[in-house]
């Protein structure tokens, strides 16, 4: 037996050893080194997942919430056996240029169609090479994680999809066609909107409200800030994850008293308010990356006047 604090000190000692610059090739590495040390392991499976940090100096570092790659590898004293790359904890949002329309209708549905909506996902997508020692080594063959993420992001940016299931179908028909030695792909998608963690009887009462299609109307009071009215509409709501003072792509519910019930929809410096004086509002949502589009959309706003906007689930 091997303790796992004397693995600890070796996976360690091995990262100061290896000599490439890919995690794949480091699992290998490593895995090697384990059944070359220990003759009493006979075959191992190892995940390694990259821990993005960022650099403040050269003895500064600070952990980043972003998305990493992974390997997952399987190895035995025949060789490398299998090998699952990937790129986790993709969050992206697309603020026009997707539909959720040509599905299945029969007396159950009651979802309508809608031509354009924004759409925030929640993205894994993981691959297998048609070889999987292209994979651990640093040569041509090798598939950078951050190459997939890139190659992921300009499709849902150019790609005008139907509903999250065609996006990631057409996501892994040009992964295939972009990289010769990807001989399958795989995704773990959703479509995200809510804090429902933080402010769950908020999201349920919003939830109610689908499918809402409304107009973001530029805010009087609140500074660069849209909002939805939503005239006398009883939510039975207090307050929960409230604020005044929301950043650009936090959704406040405001659930009505001293001014209307209504929708704050935050595009950049915004401090909750009505001519009564200050308000506070829910935070039920968030809209995490492509916060130079909430610019463009409140450009738009205040320019052209009110902008439709359909909240629905996909």
């Amino acid at each position: 037996m091997v303790a796992t604090d004397t693995m600890k000190n070796f996976v360690y000692a091995m990262a100061l050893e290896y000599p490439g610059a890919t995690h794949e090739g480091f699992a290998a590495f490593l895995g090697h080194r384990f059944l070359k040390t220990y003759p009493q392991m006979q075959s191992l499976r190892l995940f390694v997942q990259e821990m993005p940090f960022a650099r403040h100096s050269a003895k500064l570092l600070s952990p980043l919430e972003d998305d990493f790659g992974t390997v997952e590898l399987e190895i035995g004293r025949d060789g490398l056996r299998t090998l699952r790359c990937g790129r986790r904890n993709l969050r992206l949002v697309k603020l026009t240029g997707s539909a959720f329309k040509d599905f299945a209708r029969d007396s159950y549905t009651t979802l309508p169609e809608v031509s354009d909506r924004p759409l925030f996902i929640y993205l894994d997508v993981h691959w297998r090479y048609g070889r999987a020692e292209d994979g651990v080594m640093d040569g041509a063959a090798h598939i950078a994680s951050e190459a997939v993420r890139e190659a992921v992001i300009a499709t849902f940016d150019a790609f005008v999809s139907m509903s999250i299931q065609h996006l990631v179908h057409e996501m892994g028909i040009r992964l295939l066609d972009q990289f010769g030695g990807m001989t399958e792909v795989s995704f773990e998608a959703q479509n995200r909107l809510w804090e429902s963690g933080a402010a769950p009887k908020t999201c349920a009462a919003f939830r109610h409200l689908l499918p809402l299609r409304a107009r973001l109307v530029q805010a009087r009071w609140s500074g660069e800030s849209a909002w939805i009215p939503l005239g006398d509409l009883q939510t039975g709501l207090g307050y929960e994850n409230h604020t005044s003072y929301p950043a650009a792509g936090h959704l406040l519910l405001y659930p009505g008293g001293i001014s209307e019930t209504e929708v704050l929809f935050p595009y950049g410096s915004t401090s909750f308010a009505s001519k009564a004086g200050p308000l506070a509002g829910n935070h039920f949502a968030t809209i995490e990356e492509g916060h130079e589009l909430l610019a463009e959309l409140g450009r738009r706003v205040l320019y052209e006047g009110a902008q439709e906007i359909v909240f629905s689930e996909g």
